[in-house]
């Protein structure tokens, strides 16, 4: 999409000169809209276990992406090789606690997301729940 915007000047609606020369229009430069893309992954991820669960925290990606961020997929296993699993996390904070988990090691991971879509994600492992 290519945006022209043309400022006239007042001087030349009224048949008057402009200080560049009698009452032209003066056309801006093209401006191509930056183009849409996904979130880098999150700078760092901690998590600790606890009592049937796991505190997560992290910070931003560097590189946020084009639109700005809208949220975050935050998501847990146990074990190394289970299926991931989707924790309940809604804006942009960045933080959450996973509840209501067995006793035993978990991995945790995390994205960035922004209209463009899921960024990639930056994994914790090795959690100890009790």
């Amino acid at each position: 999409m290519v945006i022209n915007v043309t400022v006239e000047d007042d001087a030349a609606d009224q048949g008057g000169g402009n200080k560049d020369g009698g009452g032209q229009s003066h056309e801006e430069e093209e401006k191509e809209p930056e183009p849409e893309r996904m979130p880098g992954a999150p700078a760092g991820i901690g998590a600790g276990g606890g009592e049937g669960k796991i505190n997560v925290s992290w910070a931003a990606p560097s590189d946020q992406g084009n639109p700005p961020l809208t949220g975050y997929s935050v998501q847990y296993r146990e074990g190394t090789s289970g299926s991931w699993l989707n924790a309940e996390h809604s804006g942009t904070g960045t933080s959450t606690t996973i509840t209501g988990l067995s006793a035993g090691q978990y991995q945790v991971q995390v994205a960035a997301i922004n209209d463009a879509g899921t960024g990639p994600y930056k994994t914790h492992a090795g959690v100890w729940v009790k």
